[in-house]
């Protein structure tokens, strides 16, 4: 098989830490994660949302940002919560059942980055996701390709 040659420079830069303007561009099943507990190996099922935010890298391309949640909806938990505070406040059990996270791709939102340090090298997260504002609402700039909509290539 003939490995083709892509430039992979500029691809992945980090954003600047603070309140940016983001837009989903994808929800990717992880499957089942194993985590150590309390010295215990655990599974868990996760699933991994994706943004793009206003910021380009240094090749002009859309920064992206991620953050991982159990696939877990009950009251307390992360996915709930964060999609509470991106899409307005509580919502009803007839709304969380309904939820389908394919139907959020392409929704605005603002996302809080926050930077770290692991292994010497710089990283970032999504500490916070919240409602887009009105006059700032991101659309998708349609240089990413879906998980579900590679090829073998891929991205």
């Amino acid at each position: 098989m003939k490995i083709p040659k892509i430039d992979i420079s500029n691809d992945w830069d980090n954003p600047k830490p603070g309140l940016h303007n983001a837009v989903l561009i994808d929800v990717i099943d992880k499957g089942l994660q194993t985590w150590d507990v309390r010295g215990e190996s655990e599974q868990t099922p996760k699933i991994r949302l994706l943004w793009e935010v206003e910021e380009k890298t240094s090749g002009g391309k859309p920064m992206r940002v991620a953050k991982s949640y159990t696939k877990s909806l009950g009251l307390n938990s992360p996915l709930r919560t964060m999609l509470c505070s991106w899409l307005g406040g509580e919502m009803s059990e007839q709304e969380i059942d309904d939820i389908d996270t394919d139907d959020l791709i392409g929704r605005p939102a603002q996302v809080l980055v926050v930077s770290y340090v692991k292994d010497g090298e710089s990283r970032v997260y999504v500490k916070e996701v919240r409602k887009p504002l009105e006059d700032k609402q991101l659309k998708p700039s349609g240089e990413f390709i879906q998980m579900k909509d590679r090829d073998e290539g891929g991205q």
